[in-house]
């Protein structure tokens, strides 16, 4: 159950700092704006890159506060950690840049964060993994971001500093009539909540190692199911099977979600129901992959009741339970598949011996035809010299008439 004074785990919070040629029609603090504007573009000596590398809780430099190992982990990209070099180059950027200027802070509750994420590798894979997504889920392109951040242990709750900004203009600029102007500008700072949420939602998973512990449940379960499936040799799986067989489509794609198969899948459904259902192993596995996702539907609840969003969007169960039965499915089919082939083996087999019944009796008949012939042409040429024989006994018997020795 999701407690209603529960303490949020992961804390995600963004602001933004218009560049100056974008704020006339903006209602701020120019005084202000420009205070800050110049800490976070790094126009003065102690900037918001200094102030994340020393740690300082005054606003003196955020590049700077992050390389300080008594106060961070040191400042890093995508990269990895950023050498004094690779600052400074960074610095001029920021300088530069008419984009707008994010900054934020991603915190973890006290046990939550010494626990899950207390080190510079655990906040770079965090940050690495998850934060382009978030980016292109807020409307950008995490390609033509700039990024960078730190993760600071200096309190009771470990915290990432972050920033970022856009490398070139994305957005056609509007005039006051609604045309397109000439050029472009950089995105406008308002972020969508929906990525807020979800990034806060993924964070957490991520921590977590939610997805590795998934697929140890998974992976298993899936084996043993497969296992199952090829015992299942008579009875009635073994009956749902050789109906299934002839059920299915003789030509194209034999995958659960092949639209060829949209008829069949009720009962590919009912072949695995059958399955889990008769293998108890196999069906406490499945529960408690569904109670490791409803767990996660749990959390993600917390996280939107906490930001007062609707959920049903992040929800995983259903999306996580086609899942399941697409992959079971899949395995129904390669064993249907498989039997399929060993079918068309056994009538390939039966073919082929009839085959060759076929040609030996062929062969018989054609030695028995050559052997008929050949006593032919045997008793032909007995006849022939026998009729020879009596012509040249005739011819000899008449030369002895003829000199008188016969009378």
């Amino acid at each position: 159950m999701v407690g209603a004074m529960s303490t949020p785990k992961v804390v995600f919070q963004i602001n933004y700092l218009p560049h100056q040629d974008d704020i006339q029609d903006r209602d701020i603090n120019f005084d202000e704006y420009t205070r800050q504007r110049k800490f976070y573009s790094s126009r003065q000596e102690n900037d918001f890159i200094k102030y994340i590398v020393n740690g300082s809780k005054d606003p003196h430099d955020f590049v700077e506060y992050s390389g300080n190992e008594e106060k961070s982990e040191g400042i890093f990209n995508q990269d990895g950690l950023l050498d004094y070099h690779s600052r400074q180059s960074l610095r001029g950027r920021l300088r530069q840049t008419k984009s707008l200027i994010w900054k934020g802070f991603i915190s973890f509750e006290s046990e939550f964060g010494k626990d899950k994420c207390h080190s510079y590798e655990q906040a770079l894979d965090l940050m690495k993994h998850e934060f382009p997504r978030f980016l292109n889920k807020a409307g950008l392109d995490a390609k033509n971001i700039t990024w960078f951040a730190a993760l600071h242990t200096n309190t009771d709750n470990n915290h990432i500093h972050f920033a970022f900004f856009e490398n070139e203009p994305t957005r056609h600029r509007q005039t006051t009539k609604g045309l397109i102007a000439e050029g472009k500008h950089f995105s406008h700072g308002r972020l969508n909540q929906h990525a807020l949420v979800n990034f806060r939602i993924r964070a957490e998973q991520r921590l977590e190692s939610w997805n590795t512990l998934l697929a140890g449940v998974r992976k298993p379960m899936m084996d043993d199911f497969k296992q199952s499936l090829k015992k299942s040799k008579r009875g009635e799986i073994a009956d749902m099977m050789n109906n299934l067989l002839y059920e299915l489509p003789k030509t194209g794609r034999l995958q659960y979600d092949s639209e060829n198969l949209a008829a069949a899948r009720p009962f590919i459904d009912r072949i695995t129901k059958c399955v889990i259902s008769n293998d108890a192993r196999l069906y406490e596995q499945v529960e408690n992959f569904f109670i490791l996702v409803r767990n996660k539907d749990d959390t993600t609840r917390r996280i939107c009741k906490d930001t007062k969003t609707d959920p049903t969007r992040h929800l995983l169960f259903e999306k996580y339970k086609r899942d399941m039965y697409r992959r079971f499915g899949n395995t129904v089919l390669d064993c249907v598949n498989a039997i399929r082939f060993e079918q068309r083996q056994k009538e390939y087999e039966k073919a082929k011996g009839k085959s060759l019944k076929r040609v030996k009796r062929a062969k018989r008949t054609a030695k028995f035809e050559e052997l008929v012939k050949l006593n032919s042409d045997i008793a032909r040429e007995a006849a022939d010299f026998f009729k020879e024989y009596l012509y040249k006994l005739g011819e000899f018997d008449l030369g002895r008439m003829v000199s008188g020795e016969l009378e």
